[in-house]
C-alpha cells in the first residue's frame, strides 16, 4: 500500500511538472504568426532600402557584401526581438 501510495504522489508530482511546462497551442500559433509577419516585412523592406545603393554600386562582389550586410542585421534584429518578447 505504500508503495503504490508513493508510486501516486511521483505520478501526480509528474502531471504537475509537465502542466507548468506547457504552452497553450493558440499562444504558439499567435508568436508564430507575428514571427511571420515580422520577418515578411524586414525582407519586402530590403528593396527598398538598398536599391539607390546597389544601382550605383558597380563591382559584383560589393553587391553581395551590401546584401548580406543587410541580411545579417535583419536576422539580429529578428533574434533581439524574440528574446525581448
Amino acid at each position: 500500500m505504500l508503495k503504490e501510495r508513493e508510486q501516486f504522489l511521483k505520478l501526480r508530482l509528474e502531471r504537475r511538472e509537465l502542466q507548468r511546462s506547457l504552452v497553450r497551442r493558440s499562444v504558439v500559433e499567435h508568436e508564430f504568426s507575428e514571427l511571420g509577419v515580422l520577418i515578411r516585412d524586414r525582407f519586402r523592406a530590403l528593396g527598398k532600402r538598398l536599391r539607390d545603393r546597389l544601382a550605383a554600386e558597380v563591382n559584383a562582389k560589393r553587391v553581395g557584401e551590401i546584401i548580406e550586410a543587410e541580411v545579417d542585421a535583419i536576422l539580429s534584429e529578428l533574434a533581439a526581438s524574440r528574446r525581448q518578447g
